[in-house]
């Protein structure tokens, strides 16, 4: 430390009594007893009494050029910004609290919905408690990808599948900030072409099926609305069964749309697959019966 002081000049015994005597110096008093060599009120300020001046480094003696320097404001990423959110140790210990309530409500109901919201609260509330982000990222875009797909296997109703790209769009956030300016990672340890490309990879395909979605949830909304018809016409014809019923009830493909359906034999086993005659309606759930 003392050797430092004489590189740079600087009043050794000040520096001694800052760490043993928790010495507290205003502005002036700092400049007056050699601490500081500049009192600026602004940036553009400290830019014109810089100018010209030699300071010491390792390397020898150096003049400061800044003439036509331009000021320029870095932000914060969005990574950094989420992050600076989730660490609160408030906002995480809520978020495990949701997820933990979440998780108790869904296992003891049925449906995924609560799961899902509760696994997602849960996995941000640890990642504010400090788990690492990056592999939190790859476990969220794993899990929307997963998501995604069963919601394109089952008739989940957009709701598993709205899950998935919050999913990934988290996970995207997750993994890394959208630029990569010099002074935040060195070129040599972050390939700015090779983030662009898993970002367009990922987020595109993302859009592209959150986009998707809200048109067919959209649909589905406005043709609930409608009254749906059986008549006499579909009495006698046929459906497939979409799913093995339980308790007698499940759903059936009829001429491309899916309907509730019911048997009215407790007796009945109607399996995936199998074809069912339509016999009458009960409000808005076909009644059928295995051919």
């Amino acid at each position: 430390m003392k050797e430092r002081m004489k590189m740079y000049n600087r009043n050794f015994s000040l520096a001694e009594k800052f760490i043993v005597e928790n010495l507290n110096l205003n502005a002036y008093e700092a400049k007056e007893f050699n601490a500081v060599e500049i009192i600026a009120d602004n940036e553009d300020d400290l830019i014109k009494q810089i100018n010209g001046m030699n300071v010491s480094v390792s390397s020898g003696e150096k003049t400061i050029i800044t003439g036509n320097a331009e000021i320029v404001y870095y932000e914060a990423s969005i990574r950094t910004k989420f992050m600076s959110v989730l660490s609160n140790p408030l906002i995480a210990s809520l978020l495990l609290m949701i997820g933990i309530y979440a998780l108790i409500f869904g296992f003891s109901n049925p449906g995924m919905g609560a799961e899902i919201l509760g696994a997602l609260c849960i996995l941000l509330g640890l990642i504010g408690l400090g788990f690492p982000a990056d592999l939190a990222g790859i476990a969220l875009l794993i899990l929307g990808i997963v998501l995604i797909i069963y919601e394109l296997s089952t008739h989940s109703f957009g709701i598993i599948g709205g899950a998935g790209v919050v999913a990934l769009i988290m996970g995207i956030i997750f993994l890394g900030p959208l630029s990569s300016p010099n002074f935040y990672v060195s070129q040599d340890f972050f390939n700015q072409l090779f983030f662009n490309q898993l970002l367009f990879s990922i987020l595109v395909p993302s859009v592209i099926f959150a986009v998707f979605l809200i048109f067919a949830v959209t649909k589905i909304f406005n043709a609930g609305k409608k009254k749906p018809v059986i008549g006499e016409s579909m009495l006698g014809e046929t459906a497939e069964s979409t799913e093995d019923f339980e308790n007698n009830t499940g759903f059936v493909m009829y001429k491309g749309e899916l309907w509730k359906a019911k048997s009215l034999k407790t007796d009945e086993k109607i399996l995936k697959g199998d074809k069912v005659r339509i016999t009458g309606k009960d409000e808005y759930i076909m009644n059928v019966e295995k051919i």
